[in-house]
């Protein structure tokens, strides 16, 4: 905090002035300084994006099967918002030379009648924020299907509530209104529908 005097002069009183450093200032270097942190991070790390995944090879079995050629750090499975995966994957391995072994050796591998499409992402390539949801769910302890079921739950419950009876009468007079004019359209187009 910078302080500065003023003085008038036909006043001849003076007065403090107080200059504050904009927060905004402070925190684009401490965010600069994360970036820096997060991109020096991901350049020692190697990461596999793998494609045409089948069914049943998600997060678990993939890191499990692909913990034979090093250690894997990370494992991105994204999803819909019903929780299914998308069908693809990302795969990271603490060193980078692991990974072109692996998406190498794991390109075009059949498994369960699917071809796996296997590509390595050299580090000037790879995203910061890639295995952020991965991380995020990690946290969390849930896993997306069982936020999806939640979710689905909710809203079947939303569905099948119980109707005060004002709007029970006022569902049946649209539904009402609907067959009626359902049924004058079908009479015009010379269907008898009873």
């Amino acid at each position: 905090m910078e302080v500065k005097m003023k003085t008038t002069a036909e006043k001849g009183s003076s007065s403090l002035v107080l200059k504050k450093r904009s927060k905004s200032s402070v925190n684009s270097n401490n965010r600069k300084k994360k970036i820096k942190r997060r991109v020096k991070s991901v350049e020692s790390k190697g990461v596999v994006y793998l494609s045409h995944i089948p069914h049943g090879f998600y997060d678990d079995q993939i890191k499990g099967y692909f913990a034979q050629f090093g250690k894997v750090t990370n494992v991105s499975v994204p999803r819909s918002k019903t929780g299914r995966a998308r069908g693809f994957a990302f795969v990271e391995f603490q060193h980078p030379e692991v990974a072109e072994i692996a998406a190498e050796t794991m390109n075009n591998y059949l498994m369960f009648k699917r071809l796996i499409k296997a590509k390595y992402i050299p580090p000037n390539e790879q995203k910061p924020r890639l295995f952020i949801a991965a991380d995020e769910s990690k946290k969390s302890h849930t896993t997306i299907p069982e936020k999806a079921a939640k979710s689905m739950k909710q809203n079947q419950l939303m569905k099948n509530r119980q109707l005060k009876k004002d709007k029970e009468v006022k569902v049946m007079n649209k539904l009402l209104k609907k067959q009626e004019e359902m049924s004058k359209n079908l009479e015009k187009l010379g269907v008898d529908y009873k």
